[in-house]
């Protein structure tokens, strides 16, 4: 388990760096310092079939958003953007 944010105590020193691992030893470090709340990191596996299937519907909305666009340079470059943003985003 890593940290997904900084911890910090009251006084707003940084406790634990964004990316630390966490041992029962840091946990108990923590309880120590008053620390009530760790956002931690969560990995989900994503099924194969589900992700080709939420990528070839993202690139479908894309193009037909982009079908009347033009071929030009700039619209490609704006076209791989969204499509980018399109399948990072959850």
């Amino acid at each position: 388990m890593r940290v997904a944010a900084p911890v910090t105590d009251a006084g707003g020193h940084v406790l634990l760096p964004e990316g630390a691992s966490i041992s029962d030893a840091i946990l108990g470090s923590l309880a120590r310092h008053e620390v009530t709340e760790v956002c931690v990191e969560f990995e989900v596996a994503e099924d194969p079939a589900q992700r080709a299937a939420r990528e070839a519907a993202a690139t479908a909305s894309v193009a037909a958003l982009f079908r009347h666009a033009g071929e030009g340079v700039a619209t490609r470059a704006l076209h791989d953007a969204v499509l980018a943003f399109r399948l990072t985003a959850p």
